[in-house]
């Protein structure tokens, strides 16, 4: 376990994120694409991923890859992603970004692709996962879908995130 991130995020395994949920919530394959429900529960509300994301690296960058996806679909303004207070009050865009999520869980899900060549196993076929998709829904009823791009350099089996 690394003791630089959460429980839940120390949790996240390659077979974790590819097992199908017993009960994917209605929009998932409308949002992921894929009819086979793969994924995992990573916490039970957005809140608390934010809370996480005060001392988890990784719930660090998923907040930001949903405050991407909220800004990408309009749910979020220009003045709310800046790091001044903005007219709400709240404080910063970490702190706007509380005040659109439902009180629903946030899903993992895997980035892969299934052309290539299994990573990092060379030669072998399978699916190349390239990622992780972060999902939660805003108090809307729209999914907010981010994305944690894993990526190694050549000949080093470390994993980068970005």
């Amino acid at each position: 376990m690394n003791a630089n991130l959460c429980s839940s995020c120390s949790e996240i395994t390659i077979a974790s994120l590819t097992e199908y949920l017993l009960a994917p919530p209605v929009w998932w394959s409308s949002v992921n694409g894929r009819p086979d429900p793969q994924g995992r529960l990573h916490y039970q509300t957005g809140q608390q991923l934010l809370e996480s994301a005060k001392t988890c690296p990784l719930c660090q960058l998923m907040q930001n890859a949903l405050v991407n996806s909220a800004r990408n679909i309009g749910e979020l303004s220009e003045n709310e992603l800046s790091d001044t207070p903005t007219t709400c009050g709240c404080g910063t865009s970490r702190h706007c970004l509380h005040q659109i999520l439902a009180d629903s869980p946030v899903y993992l899900a895997p980035k892969s692709d299934n052309v290539h060549t299994m990573w990092p196993e060379e030669g072998k076929n399978g699916a190349e996962m390239r990622g992780i998709f972060v999902y939660a829904s805003t108090q809307r009823g729209k999914t907010l879908s981010g994305i944690l791009r894993v990526w190694a350099l050549p000949g080093n089996r470390s994993l980068l995130l970005s």
